[in-house]
């Protein structure tokens, strides 16, 4: 289970369609790396430093990361 941890907005330089993406403490961005990784059919929670799930879902497009950190799980 890989942890994508503390999400932060970041406005492009040169914005496309959007003027703005999320990206990890350690640089992934959540929509060239992240949203791809995370498609893999599991359940993928989004949640706070202090553990608190804010939200959850199959379909990772509709997790709002900022602030949050994103991991997905196998549901048993």
């Amino acid at each position: 289970m890989k942890i994508y941890r503390n999400f932060k907005k970041y406005h492009l330089e040169v914005p496309t369609f959007i003027d703005y993406t999320f990206r990890t403490e350690d640089g992934q961005d959540w929509y060239e790396t992240v949203l791809k990784e995370l498609d893999n059919g599991l359940l993928k929670i989004a949640f706070e430093s202090d553990s608190l799930i804010r939200t959850c879902g199959y379909d990772a497009t509709g997790l709002y990361p900022e602030n949050r950190s994103v991991t997905s799980i196998e549901e048993k």
